[in-house]
């Protein structure tokens, strides 16, 4: 008969392979993953060899009692009971010893998982330290530039040709900038889910032309064929957001004209219907650097490029394909790429839509009013109140509005703007138009806009802010504001808004 000193030993071992497995971390833990299973294994023979060996001893017992028959029969009836305790004593063991070992392999498994996943926490944090290193760079470059060059038109002579060459470096920067902060803020919408998708009818020939001859320039600049290919078949109207059309579209062909030194880039349209279903597929080729399929595997992670050389070769945020490919999921479609190292990649856009041709689109934005009913750049006249705290934004409103006949009062708080809003309503002196900041001292421009409303002024009021996310547009609507123009103030942008809002109060 075995001991239970000794039982108790076989059942240790079993105990020691179970944490050596569950404590060992790293590359260790997968050295020793077989030897702590043979531990586990070993252990259960030997519980089980213990276990067998009491029967084995019961049954001899009660064999050599059944054959001398010396044994009253009470004995041989504890001969018996004996040997059948055996067999529950393992049947038991096992029915606790399983599930033990079987809850402790889920222990472990979850440990795996939560190895995994911290060691794609580590990676993430080190990626978007990466990704906060490069931004130091990205805005500081064109910074420098902006302000190197300010400076030079500020302190020395230069030729108008040469102010012009320094004024364009200053643009090109500012529009860089700018494309840096708008990138930031749709990723960070894009994560909080709050992306808002605004389907309506959309011209997608004449999108993609646009969009094509937007950046011919910069293909020029480089000595690229920028190749435009739109089939006869795609419809003339189809649903979808106009904006984040042209976002992913000059986003996808941007990059490729970025990242191709020599050859072509080629957009091409194409579409299967089947009315009112398209399917769009927009396939953005070019000849360049390409990528290998580890570079690919990673390309639409936020925060990354296809690797360090590439940031500091090309620059960029590294968030612009992820954004893409998001919001090319939210309208119906996605982005997938093939590409070759050294020979060149393609982008391929499906767009899952409908034809808007036969019949109307009910859609809850703003119908466009035909240009033909606005004034004429050179004709915009009226009296518009523009309220601005801000020193800088008061004079460049006031000088892209100076070369038409309009006639501009300034309020530099939200009560006073209140104020004289509300002196003018009915007199000869009515504002047909309001310019409102929304970061105001005294009254913020929201409540000013209340008031002005509550006051009884029925003229358009415009939303000047750099709030540009959809619920600080919703806020400027439900305060009252007809219009919102989002800073830095788009000069074409504005003088149109301006133009046709001061139309809509004449």
């Amino acid at each position: 008969m075995i001991s239970d000193a000794a039982l108790e030993i076989f059942r240790a071992l079993i105990l020691v392979g179970i944490v050596g497995m569950l404590y060992v971390e790293g590359r260790k833990r997968r050295e020793l993953k077989r030897e702590g299973w043979n531990l586990i294994f070993f252990g259960f023979i030997l519980l089980l060899f213990g276990s067998v060996m009491d029967i084995t001893d019961e049954y001899e017992s009660l064999n050599r009692f059944v054959v001398i028959g010396d044994t009253p029969a009470q004995g041989i009836l504890e001969k018996i009971v004996g040997f059948l305790f055996g067999f529950i004593s393992i049947a038991i063991g096992m029915m606790r010893w399983f599930p033990r070992v079987t809850s402790i392999e889920r222990v472990r498994k979850l440990a795996d998982e939560l190895q995994v996943t911290n060691e794609k926490l580590i990676d993430a944090n080190a990626s978007k330290s990466s990704f906060l290193a490069n931004m130091s760079h990205e805005i500081r470059t064109p910074m420098t530039a902006i302000l190197g060059y300010v400076e030079i038109l500020n302190t020395e002579d230069a030729s108008p040709e040469e102010r012009h060459q320094h004024l364009q470096v200053v643009k090109r920067n500012g529009e860089h900038l700018l494309t840096i902060i708008n990138d930031i803020l749709d990723f960070s919408k894009i994560e909080a889910q709050k992306i808002d998708i605004e389907k309506v009818p959309t011209n997608i020939k004449v999108e993609t032309h646009q969009c094509i001859k937007t950046l011919e320039h910069k293909a020029a600049e480089k000595n690229i064929e920028l190749i435009e290919d739109i089939a006869s078949n795609i419809p003339t109207l189809a649903l979808t957001d106009s904006t984040r059309f042209r976002q992913i579209l000059m986003n996808l062909t941007g990059n490729a004209i970025k990242f191709t030194e020599t050859g072509h880039v080629k957009v091409q349209v194409r579409a299967q219907t089947k009315h009112p279903d398209v399917a769009i597929t927009i396939a953005i080729s070019d000849t360049g650097i390409g990528m290998n399929q580890t570079q690919v595997k990673k390309l639409f992670k936020p925060f990354t490029q296809a690797d360090s050389s590439t940031t500091r070769r090309f620059g960029g945020t590294g968030l612009g394909l992820a954004i893409s490919k998001k919001l090319a999921q939210y309208l119906g479609g996605d982005i997938t790429v093939t590409s070759t190292a050294g020979k060149g990649s393609c982008f391929t856009w499906t767009l899952n839509t409908q034809s808007c041709e036969t019949k109307p689109v009910t859609s809850t934005a703003t119908p466009t009013r035909p240009k033909s009913s606005f004034q004429t750049r050179d004709s915009i006249k009226g009296r518009i109140l523009l309220v601005e705290d801000g020193l800088d934004n008061q004079r460049l409103i006031q000088h892209m509005l100076g070369k038409f006949d309009i006639q501009l009062d300034l309020a530099v708080d939200g009560q006073e703007g209140i104020d004289m809003a509300t002196a003018s309503i009915g007199k000869e002196n009515y504002y047909d138009l309001i310019l409102m900041d929304m970061h105001l001292p005294k009254v913020n421009g929201l409540d000013a806009s209340r008031q002005i409303r509550k006051a009884g002024f029925d003229r358009p009021i415009i939303s000047l802010t750099a709030s540009v996310m959809e619920d600080d547009r919703r806020k400027c609507k439900e305060a009252g504001c007809d219009d919102f123009c989002a800073k830095p103030i788009n000069r074409e942008v504005f003088l149109n808004c301006v133009s046709k809002h001061i139309d809509h109060a004449a």
